[in-house]
């Protein structure tokens, strides 16, 4: 029997969606391809994520559709698209309820993936076979009868590996103001008498880039604080970072912290979304209130001061997400949900 296929429908194709994008380009080339093939449609225009789709084989197609309720052109554009093609499974990380109706039409069953607990279809699941959520303060937000809790996984680094000079906090992910970048750097101003030479990389970018640029000049960071731009493989970059920071306002689970956590990082995060999940208080890192620079900086001065203590941290860490957080673990959780869609 030829392989049942799978379509995801995607977002942007920009840096933007890059999380969720990994995501499916981690479902298509771990998935056994004897049982289930892999396309993916982008929604507005050409850009990065789209042509690496296309470089690793995975057929990836855009859709020049702006907006659901405001494009009738990009609406008919898709519906032409996907009518002339055959899926036994569409997959819907972007579009709301009009969008899965459609997907519906072509008679496929459909998944809605829920990546945090706003966006498309936070409001909500109607026309979904099955919802997946990426943790189980998401899945709270669900009212579909059929919600599964389906961890993203990461690839596991070998052992822990985290630098061991210099002091060095990280934080990776959009620029954003739900990210909270804002308080870490008070956070850092608040540290910067005591620990003159602590450094704060940003690996990403965003539309409160240059409010960030202009907060760490109004601070007197200017030395202290690199704008990395977008990294598009953090490994090599996790390795000089001795802490890694994540002070969103609310999350699903962001991959970046499952990645740091995974090369040994001890983490400093907020105790928002499916954050807890991952970060075990006192374990695995320090969970703090969200909107708290204090706080942060209390955290951040603990480890600092304690370097075995935030080793063990660390490793402990990267086991957490070798148990629970692995590409393996989520490919094959996907996979059942879809053997289950399809009654196989």
């Amino acid at each position: 029997m030829s392989p049942r296929r799978v379509l995801h429908l995607l977002g942007s194709s920009g840096h933007e969606g890059t999380g969720i994008a990994r995501i499916a380009s981690t479902l298509a080339l771990g998935i056994d391809p004897n049982r289930y093939s892999t396309s993916v449609y982008f929604f507005g225009q050409p850009g990065p994520l789209s042509h690496q789709f296309q470089q690793t084989n995975i057929p990836a197609t855009i859709i020049k559709w702006r907006h659901p309720s405001r494009d009738p052109i990009g609406l008919f554009t898709f519906w032409n698209t996907l009518r002339k093609e055959s899926f036994d499974i569409i997959h819907v990380h972007w579009g709301g309820r009009f969008v899965r109706a459609l997907a519906q039409r072509t008679g496929a069953k459909v998944i809605l993936h829920l990546h945090g607990s706003t966006g498309y279809g936070a409001s909500s699941t109607a026309n979904a076979d099955a919802v997946i959520a990426v943790s189980k303060a998401v899945a709270a937000s669900s009212s579909h009868i059929n919600t599964k809790v389906v961890y993203s996984g990461v690839e596991v680094q070998n052992a822990a590996s985290p630098a061991t000079s210099g002091s060095t906090i990280g934080f990776a992910g959009r620029l954003e103001t739900i990210k909270g970048v804002t308080y870490l750097l008070q956070a850092l101003h608040l540290l910067r008498p005591e620990f003159p030479d602590l450094r704060l990389e940003l690996a990403g970018s965003g539309q409160e880039e240059a409010n960030l640029r202009r907060e760490v000049a109004a601070l007197g960071l200017s030395g202290s604080v690199e704008f990395l731009g977008w990294v598009q493989d953090l490994r090599p970059t996790l390795l000089r970072w001795t802490i890694f920071a994540q002070p969103s306002l609310d999350e699903g689970i962001p991959l970046s912290l499952l990645e740091g956590m995974s090369a040994g990082l001890p983490v400093v995060a907020s105790n928002v979304g499916g954050i807890p999940e991952a970060v075990q208080d006192c374990v695995t890192g320090r969970l703090v209130s969200p909107a708290d620079p204090a706080a942060l900086a209390e955290c951040i001065r603990g480890m600092l001061a304690d370097s075995s203590a935030t080793q063990k941290m660390g490793e402990a860490g990267r086991l957490r997400v070798q148990h629970y957080f692995s590409s393996p673990q989520m490919v094959e959780s996907v996979a059942r949900i879809y053997d289950e869609l399809l009654a196989l």
